[in-house]
């Protein structure tokens, strides 16, 4: 048997993964993204926080800019949430961001 055939589908699926260039020049640097690890052990990012990382003006966040993000994310084990955060005003505010466990677990 080659060892094609012992591997399961996940295996072969993730090593396809792993030996293919990227097709998105943000995939790069979205490996390198990391939130901040709560307490519970999660590692949370807020989604502008993400695009001032990639260097993306704020014109340029537009919705189909959200979407290629969120597919980005999902892709790297990322889960989009939505959280409150207290402003600076002392306001609860909803903040639209990703979650993972820590250390990108």
């Amino acid at each position: 048997m080659s060892n094609m055939l012992k591997q399961s589908f996940v295996e072969r699926l993730r090593i396809t993964r792993l030996t293919q260039a990227p097709s998105d020049p943000w995939t790069g640097p979205l490996r390198h993204v990391r939130g901040q690890v709560g307490h519970d052990g999660v590692e949370g990012i807020a989604t502008d926080t993400v695009f001032e990382q990639l260097d993306l003006p704020p014109l340029k966040r537009t919705p189909e800019a959200a979407k290629r993000l969120k597919l980005l994310m999902v892709d790297l084990g990322w889960t989009p949430v939505r959280s409150r955060h207290v402003t600076s005003r002392g306001r609860a505010a909803r903040v639209r961001g990703y979650a993972r466990l820590g250390n990108g677990a």
